[in-house]
């Protein structure tokens, strides 16, 4: 009875103001609907699951970081360490030329040269 009273106020209005309330009616559903997503994310954004797996994603990521630069310092360090064999290689040879008294020069170049072609 209290239902069929309301609607029959409602409906003895202007088809006009029917019209606006109508479409108000359908713009304030519209906003609202298209909040609720975004606050569904938000608070499961929240809740303690999310904040530990955020957590759990933000290490993971600074351990392949550091993963990356301790395999990129190991990396050159091979590289220094090779290099650094070489050169006290080539002291050796020259050391060895010099006591002698050879043409250390030539012999230098020729052991590099040798070195190029046998790699």
């Amino acid at each position: 009875m209290l239902f069929d009273a309301i609607l029959q106020r409602i409906l003895h209005n202007d088809p006009r103001t029917l019209l606006t309330a109508a479409i108000v009616l359908c713009a304030a559903i519209g906003f609202a609907s298209s909040l609720v997503v975004p606050l569904v994310v938000q608070l499961f954004d929240c809740l303690p699951g999310a904040r530990a797996r955020r957590r759990r994603d933000l290490n993971a990521d600074l351990l392949r970081k550091y993963e990356r630069a301790c395999a990129r310092i190991v990396e050159q360090n091979e590289y220094i360490d090779g290099i650094c064999a070489e050169n006290i290689r080539l002291v050796g040879l020259m050391r060895e030329e010099q006591s002698h008294n050879r043409d250390w020069a030539r012999r230098a170049g020729h052991e590099l040269a040798g070195k190029a072609v046998g790699e």
